[in-house]
């Protein structure tokens, strides 16, 4: 009998999760926040509610796959994708946070692409993503 075990690496978190959809509930009882991965990668446990924007946790995809999502979770495939995404930032700052610079800013997209580059996926509403 061998003593060799199969040394397969194991998968990270989302890998192999693209075109699957999450949900995270708040404490609140708002309507379910519904996440659509166009590509696979990270995710984060806890998301901003879509309602009330407190925290919510993640299903951990255990929830039927046919849900109406709010959001997608992408990778930027081009440029156009990348600017789509500085944009919508930029507008949530813009709002949310007008007091920040655009050091800030760059600084927060350079954070992104690091993102990307170790595996992650970003974030959008369904309808900036065509």
């Amino acid at each position: 009998m061998s003593n060799e075990t199969n040394h397969k690496a194991p998968l990270s978190l989302g890998e192999g999760l693209g075109e699957r959809i999450n949900a995270y509930t708040c404490a609140n009882g708002c309507p379910n926040t519904v996440v659509k991965h166009r590509d696979p990668g990270v995710t984060p446990m806890y998301i901003e509610c879509f309602t009330c924007n407190t925290m919510a946790a993640s299903h951990f995809y255990k929830v039927p796959q046919d849900l109406e999502p709010h959001l997608i979770a992408f990778k930027p495939k081009d440029k156009a994708e990348w600017k789509m995404y500085r944009r919508y930032v930029a507008d949530c700052w813009q709002l949310s946070r007008p007091d920040w610079t655009m050091k800030e800013l760059w600084e927060a997209m350079a954070a992104c692409e690091q993102h990307i580059q170790k595996g992650g996926v970003l974030m959008v509403p369904k309808d900036k993503l065509k």
